[in-house]
């Protein structure tokens, strides 16, 4: 079975995506939504168990409960670099827009929705 070769292509394809996220986010939206982009890289570091998993896989010398330890500790590291992709992948706000809640504000001092002053 081709297993090994497949997850450490995940798991490089996770180190680039972690780069590439909070980078993107600071790019699009300045220091707002850095904080849950920091949970991609984080998630690419828990993910790197896989790559060991795939090396005892290629090798034939895990053993069953530290296969699963391994698995479960990967997906879960896969599942908090997608959590930390959802700010880069939002939408830029307009100059019009609320601050805090991204009203379209038009003309208004003051969000009708949040309250918050431009």
């Amino acid at each position: 079975m081709m297993l090994g070769p497949i997850i450490v292509l995940v798991w490089v394809g996770l180190v680039m995506a972690s780069v590439a996220v909070p980078a993107v986010c600071a790019v699009r939206h300045g220091t707002r939504g850095l904080g849950r982009s920091v949970w991609c890289p984080a998630g690419t570091l828990m993910a790197g168990s896989l790559l060991v998993l795939a090396i005892g896989l290629m090798e034939g010398s895990l053993k069953a409960g530290v296969a699963w330890a391994l698995v479960s500790v990967g997906v879960a590291g896969v599942a908090l670099a997608c959590f930390g992709v959802g700010p880069a992948l939002r939408p830029r706000r307009k100059p019009g827009d609320c601050p805090g809640c991204g009203y379209a504000m038009g003309d208004l001092a003051r969000c009708p929705e949040c309250g918050r002053a431009r």
